[in-house]
């Protein structure tokens, strides 16, 4: 997308909204990084409610873009990050999102605990093996392309 398209979108914006005309650069991204997340919009079908949210998204996407383009500059990382559908959010709303909730109690599990019903159990030792210093998993078969 060039520069001249993103100017005549973030004009049809502030006309449908009524908000005045905002740039790429009031929320921090280059045109660039603005073409990015134009596109992520399009590939998660993201919307917002309004202009403030599209701009505070668009600005965490630029936070995001800079760390990830900044990761994978050095040639020394074995992997590489990218975008993804979570790409415009928060720390906090995806730990949110991750964060385990139990929909039953944990006292049961405590009360064993408390009790002293585990105290006899000894762990088993498995079979000791030397492990390489390197396993390329890739060529074993385990390593599976990116998912969703």
């Amino acid at each position: 997308m060039n520069p001249i398209k993103i100017a005549a979108l973030a004009n049809a914006l502030a006309i449908v909204t009524g908000r005045p005309l905002h740039t790429p650069y009031e929320w921090g991204l280059s045109i660039y990084q603005f073409e990015k997340f134009m596109s992520h919009l399009a590939t998660f079908g993201k919307t917002y409610s309004d202009m403030d949210e599209f701009g505070t998204r668009a600005k965490r996407f630029g936070e995001n873009d800079a760390r990830i383009m900044e990761w994978n500059s050095n040639p020394e990382r074995t992997h590489s990050l990218g975008h993804n559908k979570f790409s415009d959010w928060y720390p906090e709303e995806y730990q949110a999102l991750l964060t385990y909730k139990s929909v039953r109690s944990n006292k049961k599990q405590a009360g064993s605990l408390a009790t002293g019903q585990l105290k006899d159990v000894q762990p088993r030792v498995l079979a000791e093996a030397i492990p390489n210093k390197s396993v390329n998993w890739i060529d074993k078969g385990a390593v599976n392309p990116v998912k969703d």
